[in-house]
């Protein structure tokens, strides 16, 4: 008996969202294979963080007379905690949030947040640790390995909001690494601002 074939990582299909007023994707039909790789390229504004945003549930399809399919490795329905863990996302939003205190969980008290704190945060799939999680011992030793494996280990107790846009970026790459992503790692212009030799380690 053949083994079922695996299902596409995304799936879209007439797939329309309105940021605001402005129609950012319109009728976007896509299919992106299981361990396929794609770069999408466009100027500003043409949808790319949109098309992510979409992916991660941070925005939604619209209705149209058109019904749409939005399925990612099959399914068309996803706890978003869940979907985090197995797709990392790296994105220009998410550098802003961590390091400019923008986010929800950062905005209070950005100048304790470390890097340190950062890592860890992305074995919670969250921005910051949450308050109701307990971070072990494992997990700490995981996170400083990996920043050692990154070479910014002595971003370790650096508050965000001190660090240059280099090594911030390369800062938050870093929690995607906590638990290793199924399918893929989506990134926007993920090594922008690291100089060439650090970018080797990013890959």
């Amino acid at each position: 008996m053949s083994s079922p074939a695996t299902p596409p990582l995304v799936e879209c299909r007439d797939v329309t969202v309105y940021r605001g007023d402005v129609r950012a994707l319109d009728a976007l039909t896509l299919t992106i294979a299981a361990g396929e790789h794609v770069a999408i390229l466009g100027p500003n504004g043409c949808g790319k963080s949109t098309f992510i945003k979409t992916l991660t549930c941070d925005c939604y399809p619209a209705i149209e007379a058109t019904p749409f399919t939005l399925r990612i490795m099959g399914r068309d329905r996803w706890s978003v905690a869940e979907l985090r863990q197995i797709i990392g996302i790296v994105s220009q939003d998410l550098i802003l949030e961590c390091t400019r205190g923008t986010s929800s969980d950062f905005a209070e008290l950005p100048r304790r947040v470390t890097g340190r704190h950062t890592v860890l945060s992305g074995f919670f799939s969250s921005i910051g640790i949450p308050a109701h999680v307990e971070v072990t011992r494992e997990m700490v030793r995981k996170a400083d390995a990996i920043l050692e494996r990154l070479e910014i280990a002595h971003l370790a107790n650096r508050p965000l909001d001190e660090l240059s846009s280099g090594e911030a970026r390369r800062l938050v790459i870093a929690p995607r690494w906590c638990t290793t992503p199924r399918r893929s790692c989506s990134t926007r212009s993920p090594t922008a601002s690291i100089c060439a030799p650090r970018t080797n380690c990013a890959r």
